[in-house]
């Protein structure tokens, strides 16, 4: 089996599932007070808090929940290992905040922490 070998976070990775891959351009929400979001352009990438049908706090703009999330109860959103519910980072920041990043709890809730926990990602693409 050949495997990916370029750069980041696909290094070898299976190359018909990176072939399929779609780069996507992705905002981060921003405290009221900031003019405009950050915007990055990547294939894999962390769901904002919008996104996984969470609220909105702060700008959002172009940000809207995913039909996955779209509706569902917190109990929806949880995500195991090894049979035990963890927590997952998300990439919105509390805006009132530049020491926490926001999460889905064991719960399936939103709630935030200090980013150097040592917590699960839920990583996202988009195929084309």
């Amino acid at each position: 089996l050949d495997l990916y070998d370029g750069a980041g976070f696909l290094y070898r990775l299976d190359p018909e599932l990176v072939s399929v891959l779609g780069a996507v351009n992705k905002k981060v929400a921003q405290n009221d007070d900031v003019d405009e979001q950050d915007t990055f352009s990547d294939k894999v990438f962390l769901l904002s808090q919008v996104e996984a049908g969470l609220g909105i706090e702060g700008t959002t703009t172009g940000e809207f929940v995913y039909p996955f999330y779209d509706g569902i109860a917190d109990a929806g959103r949880i995500k195991q290992l090894n049979g035990s519910a963890r927590n997952w980072w998300l990439r919105s920041p509390p805006i009132y905040s530049t020491v926490n990043v926001r999460l889905v709890n064991t719960s399936g809730a939103v709630s935030n922490t200090y980013a150097w926990r040592a917590y699960g990602l839920s990583p996202a693409c988009v195929i084309v």
